[in-house]
């Protein structure tokens, strides 16, 4: 079945994962990420109050160094993703030796695999949009309001842990409403829809609660409805930035993703990706949109 191939390609990449997973605290934002999971902290903005949350309990894992059970919820994730892509392309009918492959292709790429193994926020948004995708293509073909449903939680629980997320939401209400127009008129299916958002989004008051408790991290102290805010639109990143606002600038940071992109699945399996998207169009025109646009959507975004 799917469910197989999935769980077949998740488990091999699982265990390169355990097999390559950073014993200690590492570089980048390990440290401190590490540091928040464990004592329940804010790091950062935006804060990432799922992903903290999520990461304390894996440090209840009773073996293994703390700094390794918070680094293995990375690889947990990152295998949980390989899962998704493999019902993903096997959803849009690839062949189970295609899937398995495109998601071991991602799996063992560069960055994928560095952020998979250490403390990072990463693989955790890389399950979050795909499993978005997969869901919305799923409601798509069958119109479930219990994938509707589904889909509205996770995308509201997404939010609390990178704010890429964000810039995706107009792209998949877009998808929504063009496949089914005639949710604007339902008013119970809103209404619930609206209800399961705000229900997600009370994760975010993690960042206040936690902050008056005074934990040993808390950046942005995020109590009053000024500082939280300052803490979940990154305000304190604005004065890091440069004023320069070019095309030019605009077009180097795009070269720069372009270089990264070559790097991480080298130019042959990039050129594989080619086909790949023309079948995906042919089979569901819709479809094939949605994943360039959410590429195109990230490639801007970074």
């Amino acid at each position: 079945t799917d469910h197989r191939a999935a769980a077949f390609a998740s488990a091999v990449a699982l265990a390169v994962y355990l097999f390559t997973l950073a014993p200690t605290v590492t570089g980048e934002d390990g440290g401190e990420f590490m540091a928040a999971a464990y004592s329940l902290g804010i790091p950062h903005p935006t804060g990432y109050p799922l992903w903290t949350f999520l990461a304390h309990l894996f440090t209840y894992i009773p073996f293994g160094e703390v700094a390794w059970r918070i680094s293995l919820m990375s690889a947990f994730w990152a295998s949980a993703t390989v899962y998704c892509v493999v019902l993903t392309l096997r959803h849009r009918n690839l062949s189970r030796l295609t899937s398995i492959s495109a998601a071991l292709a991602l799996a063992v790429s560069r960055e994928f695999w560095e952020q998979s193994v250490i403390a990072e926020v990463y693989t955790l948004n890389a399950f979050f949009v795909i499993l978005c995708l997969y869901l919305l293509l799923r409601w798509r073909d069958s119109h479930s309001p219990t994938i509707l449903y589904t889909f509205t939680l996770l995308y509201s629980l997404s939010l609390s842990n990178h704010s890429t997320m964000a810039l995706l939401g107009p792209l998949f209400l877009a998808y929504i409403f063009y496949h089914s127009p005639t949710l604007l008129r339902d008013y119970r299916s809103l209404g619930i829809c609206i209800a399961v958002f705000a229900a997600g989004l009370l994760v975010q008051l993690y960042l206040p609660i936690r902050s008056r408790a005074n934990p040993a991290m808390d950046w942005g102290n995020p109590e009053t409805l000024q500082a939280f805010w300052d803490v979940f639109t990154r305000k304190q990143y604005q004065a890091m930035m440069s004023d320069e606002r070019s095309l030019g600038l605009f077009f180097r940071q795009v070269l720069a993703f372009m270089k990264y992109y070559l790097w991480e699945f080298t130019p042959w399996v990039l050129l594989l990706a080619i086909p790949g998207m023309k079948q995906l169009y042919a089979h569901s025109k819709s479809a094939g949109l949605l994943i360039l646009a959410t590429f195109l959507i990230i490639l801007l975004a970074s």
